[in-house]
């Protein structure tokens, strides 16, 4: 498994309700992982799941962002940057997680206590 760090406010947006929920991540670098991933909130930027896992994401796709993918990013559409399509988002109890640039991987002893619950 995967792990993804993500800046506040934008992580908590995997976790909010109706049009205000975030299914696209936005990267400027692309990825030919397809899979379940970590999601986890930087430590650097402040809000409410700061430096914690807090959902398990499916990576269905990553293509080149167009102005269609905006809504479901919530942000703009910027030159050379990739749409990473996520089919669903689940919530799991936030833990301390410390992620990285890029993709890191998931220790199996996390994998093992933290996520078992969620199959994953």
């Amino acid at each position: 498994m995967k792990a993804l760090s993500i800046r506040e406010p934008w992580a908590s947006m995997f976790l909010a309700e109706g049009e205000e929920r975030k299914s696209i991540e936005i990267r400027t670098w692309r990825t030919n992982y397809r899979g379940t991933i970590l999601l986890c909130a930087t430590a650097k930027s402040k809000g409410p799941l700061s430096g914690q896992a807090f959902a398990v994401g499916e990576l269905v796709d990553g293509v080149p962002m167009t102005p269609e993918h905006e809504a479901r990013a919530k942000g703009k559409c910027k030159p050379g940057a990739y749409a990473w399509i996520f089919s669903t988002v689940t919530r799991i109890n936030p833990f301390p997680f410390k992620g990285m640039q890029s993709l890191c991987g998931v220790p199996i002893d996390v994998q093992r206590e933290r996520l078992s619950a969620w199959n994953v």
